[in-house]
């Protein structure tokens, strides 16, 4: 036990962390380590904002304490443990560990005392490794460039908002993997300063910076060294590894280092991904690029997405077949609902409704993936009918979970009047743990979603009383996508002057997530949307 909460992190972090081993060891086949990808991106996006926080900070107060209880402690912390498990080596990692459990048996301990242990047991300078990881808020950005045979790396903090953060350092532990013929070699290298040069003894026909991508850090390659990386090396890429290029590329694209068009391009570049999570991670910026295109720019926007999505299912095939996997079945619903949302397609709406027609008939005769994608889907594109619909079978459902799925759905729906009806059902009918989460979608629908604010706004002090208390950041969370800046204004000013309770860490980092959106529409949706002085 630790012996203080300021150490909760390590019994949460830790326990996200073997979760995550112990069923990867149970079923490899499962991929866990790369679904964990989802949720270190998430870690990802909190800790490149200003207003992220360190690991473990001391706690006074109940207050303290309750604000532990975030992505950063779970994600975050995992994350870490990973990638120092995975510098130090698995053997070596778990001697430390046993050796830290046999140490204070019966006993309490500080964050300290484990790298202590770990110290012990490898020889390497965990604690002054670690305490950077832990203590500081944020993550490096790594920039590699080859010279010859000497690889160059240098490191700055990640930031959405491009400022000069070339003073923060981390004692980086960075594993690479790098290919030269036919032969693949790893190293291990630690970087401990602003820039450090390592010379590999041979000039690398291609080169992975983080390796099986366990490092929590971003990387930033030379044109070089990235072109390489997606010819040569391309197909020695793991999933894990391809996830991180797309997803490094997002959070670049986001913080203005490439352009919309880079990341599309890419993502064009591997539509032929067959992994579930990387196809995951490719649908969420499309998804994330659609919010910030508008008028006739959209339509050839959707139209661009469905020429990447629309063959990649084709190859699949919507029909499950005999034998496959979980995760294919999986795929097949997120190509599916990503085609028919963000690419628009007719004939998968039509399709939708056929899909979801069977399924109300008979559960058992739909592919549960595909069927949940059909009402995402139907839901995008819904009329009053369908809403209705939606609702009565919300309340019929055969499952806790299909009920949340048609409730969460309904603020889907792009129609004003139904977002008015939402309202009025979320405040009256739906159960008070439910309609916080229920309001939070229609908040985030980019047609009526100003509309719900405005509801929010008007009738906060009942909602606060209405509501469970920690449940009130989670509702009014979709501000982080808000991008228009005039809207964003009020919303800001709003909150100046209303509190939110149980949530002021988590308020102030929607707030900023909600800025960085505003600035990305204004400079990406002209690009999106051809403006040659944009692109130029």
């Amino acid at each position: 036990t630790m012996r203080w909460w300021n150490g909760l992190w390590l019994n949460e972090a830790f326990a996200t962390f073997m979760e995550m081993k112990c069923t990867d060891a149970f079923r490899p086949r499962w991929e866990r380590w790369v679904d964990f990808g989802i949720s270190r991106t998430a870690a990802f996006e909190v800790d490149s904002l200003e207003s992220t926080r360190p690991i473990e900070f001391e706690v006074v107060s109940p207050k303290d304490s309750a604000g532990m209880f975030d992505i950063l402690t779970y994600e975050k912390g995992a994350a870490v443990l990973r990638m120092l498990e995975q510098y130090l080596g698995e053997d070596a990692f778990r001697d430390g560990v046993r050796h830290y459990l046999t140490t204070h048996a019966y006993a309490n301990t500080d964050t300290t005392d484990l790298w202590d242990s770990l110290e012990e047991a490898t020889g390497q300078p965990v604690r002054r490794i670690m305490d950077g990881w832990i203590f500081r808020g944020g993550y490096p950005l790594i920039c590699a460039a080859l010279d010859s045979t000497v690889l160059n790396l240098s490191q700055r903090r990640f930031s959405y908002q491009q400022v000069d953060l070339s003073d923060r350092t981390w004692e980086v532990p960075v594993l690479l993997r790098y290919g030269s013929g036919g032969d693949e070699l790893t190293r291990r290298v630690l970087l401990t300063g602003t820039e450090a040069s390592f010379d590999l003894g041979l000039k690398p026909d291609w080169l992975v910076v983080n390796s099986g991508a366990t490092g929590f850090f971003r990387v930033n390659y030379s044109a070089s060294l990235l072109e390489a990386l997606l010819g040569a090396g391309l197909e020695r890429l793991s999933a894990s590894e391809r996830y991180a290029l797309v997803d490094d590329r997002h959070a670049a694209m986001v913080a203005g280092a490439v352009t919309s068009t880079d990341l599309v391009d890419l993502i064009g570049l591997l539509s032929t991904e067959t992994d579930l999570s990387v196809w995951q991670r490719m649908a969420a910026s499309l998804a994330t690029l659609d919010r910030i295109v508008d008028g006739p720019a959209r339509s050839r926007y959707q139209e661009r997405v469905r020429g990447i999505v629309g063959p990649a299912l084709e190859r699949l095939g919507l029909e499950p077949v005999a034998g496959e996997s979980q995760r294919t079945s999986q795929l097949r619903g997120t190509l599916f609902e990503s085609l028919g949302t963000v690419g628009a397609d007719p004939a998968v709406r039509t399709r939708s409704r056929e899909i979801h027609g069977k399924f109300v008939a008979d559960p058992a005769s739909v592919d549960p993936a595909l069927a949940a994608a059909s009402i995402a889907v139907i839901a995008d594109s819904g009329d009053a009918g369908e809403f209705e619909e939606f609702w009565r079978l919300s309340r019929q459902a055969s499952s806790p979970q299909l009920a949340v799925r048609y409730l969460f759905s309904l603020g889907r729906f792009p129609d004003p009047a139904l977002a008015r009806r939402l309202t009025t059902l979320a405040t009256t009918e739906v159960r008070t743990q439910d309609a916080p989460f229920t309001l939070a979608r229609a908040l985030a629908n980019r047609v009526t979603g100003r509309q719900v604010w405005g509801f929010l706004a008007e009738n906060w002090d009942r909602l606060i009383e209405r509501f469970p208390g920690n449940t009130i950041v989670r509702m009014v969370g979709p501000i982080g996508g808000i991008n228009d800046r005039e809207w964003a204004g009020q919303v800001e000013s709003f909150f100046a002057g209303h509190e939110v309770p149980e949530g002021e860490k988590t308020l102030a980092q929607n707030l900023e997530r909600m800025w960085t959106t505003v600035r990305l529409k204004e400079r990406e949706g002209p690009r999106l949307a051809g403006d040659e002085q944009v692109a130029g």
